[in-house]
């Protein structure tokens, strides 16, 4: 029989080596992708649009040509609420899961963050004063107002009222902030000094409060004696102006509060046509407008086929973000502005041979290690999810039901046998001609990449990673109920077992980098609750493993690479640390983020690869941590784009080449390769 993959990795390697006058290459723009999930807020960034949402991302949008500018992730958790500095390309947002909340600012400019706050519950109310001096926040837990310095995000006043605070706005002169509080109370204080001016009673809980006309107006939905509607309010009196007793319900948004015309959005679900079954949603949009005594005028109305969640008003342009990460834009008809999805990648593994991934897709792939080099790439399908780099090519395991498979570009293929055919695998680890099967119930075996049978088996309840020390022996992370010894040295030759100390309940990951450098990871309790712990592991004298890092929470999703004698840990979604490995390596920055997190790292040598949130493949200075390229997959080709040089700016992020994919279709008698794979043994 034909051997599949030989075939394939031939054909792949000799693509992706050849001239690069093979490659077709297309200068391009490509439009970034959209939110995976809700838009929460939109704000006008100066130069550009840009929205938050579900997924923890920011999004800039090009107006000019209706399409998804730059995606840049910056939290694990959803965004809820943004504000922008005024003059500066700088932003606030409100960052919660429920559990955690953090207000964190940042330059979206320059990717990076300025400063963050954590609160006990998720804050109701952010903004800055007219001219950024100030950033104003109001919790939902707490009475008062939080007013920071803009700049630096130093307390400067807590505004001591006793309820909470809906709006805060000031004017141009940044003298004084007016504050809107449930009570209905309307208050101005002194921002010099902290100190009350005045203060009026109106209408109390008003929805979506707004100021309009220099401030002077307050808007809002409520109720006034058992009278509902949209009410305008003179806002230094707190005397009732105007109410339009149609609108009860609906959000309001408005250029800013020197204006005095706003819109309010008003969801609404419609019946569909007698051809069509169910409802649908959208949302209806007024435009108003407030003469100088107060009065509310409707000047025309306008309709979006989508529930908006959040709107944003422009000189220029009204912009809805949607349930479906969609943005709309337009005046009076509106159109979604354009994004472009990736093929999402969903392992990588590097050997001598070149760098092998995997798409979510169902798609297997290689390409030289250096970005540089890539001039083709080729896709083949595949059943497998997991690939595992050995000394002579790949081990591809996972899928349902189907063995796993060491193969290179030098020897033929092998079937691997599982520790128990019933379980799918949770770990591999390679070292020279062996590999480590570990089971999802702690079966482990040792089988040969030559021939595929097993020379050891051991069983551990709980163990949950795996990893080679040396010929002789393996280590496990395992779960201990003692609390006392969460890894296990085994010797794979006589199964002697030697238990390692530290105090945890469950070792969830372990590592050993080509600098023989040990590390574990652990879930460990103390009075504050559950806690990761990144460990240092000295398997010759236990007691002197030390907790390298310690993280709030249980995070399972950990990966360790070392290269250039640097070790890189990515803990979670956020997290991520940098060990030297001895003191001939100077001291080594943290891994620059391309759009999304580095979820899991891959060792290359002269780089460090990582894939992130995104699903991209990532290249990273193997040394500094610093970006160099990301790879993109499309339906119809692939780009590869560089991060130019930092001292030119117009060289940052072009995109380089644009290649067709060249699939591959290959015989092997009359199997396929998913029937190959599934061949009993």
């Amino acid at each position: 029989m034909k051997r599949f993959l030989t075939c394939v990795f031939l054909i792949i390697f000799a693509l992706i080596l050849g001239p690069r006058s093979m490659a077709q290459t297309i200068r391009s723009r490509l439009p970034a992708a959209g939110h995976k999930g809700a838009v929460n807020a939109i704000v006008n960034g100066g130069r550009v649009i840009l929205s938050a949402g579900e997924d923890g991302f920011l999004q800039e949008w090009d107006t000019a040509s209706g399409a998804a500018k730059k995606r840049f992730q910056i939290s694990a958790l959803s965004l809820k609420a943004m504000a922008a500095r005024p003059g500066k390309t700088e932003i606030a947002v409100i960052e919660s899961d429920g559990k955690q909340h953090r207000v964190s600012v940042w330059d979206f400019s320059k990717k990076s963050k300025l400063f963050s706050m954590s609160f006990q519950a998720e804050p109701n109310f952010i903004g800055y004063s007219a001219a950024g001096a100030f950033l104003f926040i109001a919790q939902s837990d707490k009475t008062g107002l939080l007013c920071l310095d803009g700049a630096s995000g130093s307390i400067i006043h807590h505004i001591d009222v006793f309820d909470i605070v809906n709006l805060a706005a000031t004017g141009k002169s940044e003298r004084n902030v007016v504050l809107y509080q449930n009570s209905g109370v309307i208050s101005y204080w002194n921002m010099e000094n902290g100190t009350k001016i005045q203060e009026n009673k109106t209408i109390s809980n008003l929805r979506h409060p707004i100021l309009a006309g220099n401030n002077r107006f307050l808007c809002g939905m409520g109720v006034d004696g058992g009278a509902r509607g949209l009410f305008v309010i003179d806002a230094t009196s707190g005397v009732v102006l105007d109410r339009n007793s149609a609108f009860t319900q609906g959000r309001l948004y408005h250029l800013d509060s020197g204006n005095s015309e706003f819109i309010c959005v008003l969801p609404q679900t419609e019946e569909s046509s007698e051809t069509e079954a169910g409802s649908y949603e959208l949302s209806q949009i007024h435009h108003f407008s407030i003469d100088a005594r107060g009065k509310l005028t409707l000047n025309k109305q306008s309709r979006l086929e989508q529930r908006a969640l959040c709107a944003l008003v422009t000189e220029n342009s009204l912009f809805f973000g949607a349930e479906d990460g969609n943005l709309w834009m337009g005046t009076q008809e509106f159109a979604i502005l354009q994004t472009k999805g990736h093929r999402l990648i969903s392992s990588a593994a590097v050997s001598k041979d070149g760098v092998i991934l995997m798409s979510v897709q169902g798609k297997l792939g290689m390409l030289p290690v250096d970005f540089r080099d890539i001039t083709n790439i080729s896709f083949t399908d595949t059943p497998y999810t997991n690939i595992t780099a050995a000394e002579e090519g790949f081990v591809l395991w996972g899928g349902e039901d189907i063995p796993p498979i060491f193969s290179s570009m030098e020897s033929h293929e092998v079937v691997l046998k599982r520790p128990n055919a019933r379980f799918s695998l949770r770990a591999v680890s390679t070292l020279g001609d062996k590999a480590l099967l570990l089971d999802t119930v702690g079966n482990i075996s040792i089988v040969s990449l030559q021939t595929g049978a097993s020379s050891f088996s051991f069983s551990a309840t709980g163990t949950m990673d795996a990893v080679f020390l040396d010929e002789k022996n393996i280590l496990l992370g395992r779960g201990d109920v003692s609390g006392a010894a969460p890894f296990l040295k085994v010797n794979i030759q006589t199964g002697e077992t030697v238990p390692i100390a530290f105090p945890a309940d469950v070792g969830i990951r372990v590592y050993k980098g080509k600098s023989d450098a040990l590390f574990g990871a652990v879930i460990a309790k103390d009075q504050n609750g559950p806690k990761t712990v990144i460990v240092k592991l000295d398997l010759s004298n236990s007691k002197a493993s030390s907790a390298a890092a310690e993280y709030p929470g249980e995070h399972l999703d950990i990966s360790f690479a070392e290269t250039s004698g640097v070790v890189t840990v990515v803990v979670g979604k956020e997290a991520v640390i940098r060990f030297a490995t001895s003191s001939d390596v100077p001291a080594s920055e943290s891994l620059e983020q391309g759009s999304g997190f580095p979820v899991s790292l891959i060792d290359a040598d002269n780089f460090l690869l990582s894939i992130d949130t995104e699903r991209l493949l990532t290249w990273h200075d193997s040394k500094t941590g610093s970006l160099l390229a990301q790879l993109y997959l499309f339906d119809n080709g692939w780009v590869v784009k560089e991060n130019g040089n930092r001292e030119n700016p117009s060289a940052l992020g072009s995109y380089t080449s644009v290649a067709p994919f060249t699939p591959l279709v290959i015989e092997i008698d009359s199997y396929s390769l998913l029937e190959l794979a599934s061949i009993p043994y």
